[in-house]
């Protein structure tokens, strides 16, 4: 990245206006000397570099200013998820954790280090060895995703696109297409209560988008990870959401 920084200095000394896109606000700062916002397809500022901090672009990028308080004391609930000793493939070997009620348990390392091999695993997409699993108090075999979505686990995949969309269905046909047979009246979906489905976690999730209907293309990526999140949500009484960034349990 230094290196990159230092040939758009180099092509600015030379005369060459650069147009720098980024959200990595450090390297805007850096090389740029004005800087535009632009938000849900409007422009909101543009002003010199040497009048703004990262505070002021960040509230002009979300629309509100962000305050940032220390963590509220939490006292952890039931017991969700144990794992014991999970072996994914030749790729992951002997990872232990927990994770309780109203907790989130945040796997982190490189690219390739496993933390996406464990979530998929998990959600029965990669064989998985384990000396012990427990899904909310129960011992749980996942052997597949249909067995991981009885079991009432949801996984949001990082790879959005790939993995993730139907990206010539609607923004509310994406996030109904989990629960279908629960909107089926005889032959037909309940087109009311899936607007309502749909409606609920677009206000939940502050989703943006024009509308329910339109191509779940059209949107942000930020907004599309929402989609597939409010898929999730909506198969109700989750023990836990998996992602290969984030786990979350509900």
């Amino acid at each position: 990245m230094n290196r990159l920084l230092e040939i758009v200095r180099s092509l600015k000394a030379e005369g060459v206006a650069v147009i720098y896109v980024s959200h990595k606000l450090e390297e805007v700062f850096v090389v740029a000397d004005r800087i535009t916002v632009l938000r849900d397809g409007q422009h909101i500022i543009t002003e010199n570099a040497a009048d703004l901090n990262e505070q002021k672009v960040i509230s002009a990028m979300v629309g509100r200013m962000l305050i940032h308080t220390e963590c509220p004391v939490r006292t952890p609930g039931e017991l969700r998820l144990k794992v014991k000793n999970l072996c994914v493939e030749d790729r992951v070997k002997e990872v232990s954790f927990e994770l309780h009620e109203g907790e989130v348990l945040g796997l982190a390392g490189l690219m390739g280090s496993g933390c996406d091999e464990v979530v998929e695993g998990l959600f029965g997409l990669r064989p998985i060895t384990f000396s012990e699993l427990v899904l909310n108090g129960k011992v749980a075999s996942i052997d597949g995703p249909r067995s991981a979505i009885r079991s009432k686990i949801g996984f949001v995949p990082s790879d959005r696109k790939q993995s993730g969309l139907l990206p010539d269905l609607s923004v509310k046909q994406n996030i109904s297409i989990g629960i279908l047979e629960r909107l089926r009246h005889v032959l037909w979906i309940n087109q009311r209560q899936e607007q309502e489905v749909a409606e609920n976690y677009r206000s939940k999730l502050n989703l943006r988008c024009n509308s329910l209907n339109q191509r779940i293309s059209g949107l942000s990526g930020g907004n599309q990870q929402k989609v597939i999140l409010a898929r999730s949500l909506a198969e109700e009484k989750l023990a836990a959401i998996l992602g290969v960034e984030v786990i979350r349990v509900c």
